[in-house]
């Protein structure tokens, strides 16, 4: 899916710019009847930046994270929702889609500030105020905060899921350590140390100070698989 650090400072102009060129466009009766052309140009435009800079991601919903397809995906949803009736539009669910990927596509104050300008778009094409017109655009605003706060329990959840499974990488390394420690102490040191005790009784002062050693790290190595067991 999205990793939280994008580079959004150059697109997120045009980004706004993109509504106020929707808002106009709508406007204007001449151009207005042009507006699904002007989707079906936008969507090849989606088409070809996808192809062009996301190839091995092309089922992906998010946009790339290092190029402008940001902004052919607002056009398209807006004008789309825009040009076929608004807030009464067959399309107007799409809004919550584009917010959706707009909240998990951008950090937090981008995603504010696009969700205020897909909140002013569509209150600037209303015609009529009623009741569930303003109920409809309420719900932007609305449904931005429970995306965001969704998206934040989810990467406190990644968070989580990473250090618990860098700590597990811990313990097993850990465990790792100790099995080779122990194979070490069990299968050469403690049987090349009872060779060289059973070679025969220590007779010099060298032979007892070397006996006496081995005897210590018999002693100590069976100290340290006691505690390792433990």
């Amino acid at each position: 899916m999205y990793t939280e650090r994008m580079s959004i400072d150059t697109r997120l102009p045009f980004v706004v710019l993109s509504f106020a060129i929707i808002g106009i466009w709508m406007s204007v009766p001449f151009l207005e009847i042009y507006s699904l052309q002007l989707v079906a140009l936008t969507f090849l435009l989606f088409v070809f930046l996808r192809f062009k800079h996301n190839r091995n991601n092309l089922q992906s919903p998010f946009p790339n994270h290092t190029n402008s397809e940001l902004i052919p995906i607002t056009l398209l949803f807006m004008l789309l929702i825009s040009a076929t009736g608004n807030t009464h539009s067959w399309a107007y669910p799409l809004t919550y889609l584009y917010l959706f990927l707009i909240v998990f596509s951008l950090e937090k104050t981008s995603a504010l500030l696009i969700a205020g300008c897909t909140f002013a778009l569509q209150l600037l094409l209303i015609t009529t105020f009623t009741v569930q017109e303003m109920i409809i655009l309420v719900n932007i605003p609305l449904i931005t905060g429970v995306m965001l706060y969704a998206k934040d329990r989810h990467t406190t959840a990644l968070l989580e899921k990473q250090i618990i499974e860098e700590e597990e990488a811990l313990v097993a390394a850990s465990q790792a350590e100790i099995t080779t420690l122990e194979d070490y102490i069990q299968q050469f040191l403690l049987p090349k140390t009872a060779t060289l005790s059973s070679l025969g009784t220590p007779q010099t002062e060298l032979e007892k100070t070397l006996h006496s050693q081995i005897t210590l790290i018999v002693s100590e190595s069976e100290k340290l698989l006691k505690k390792v067991n433990e």
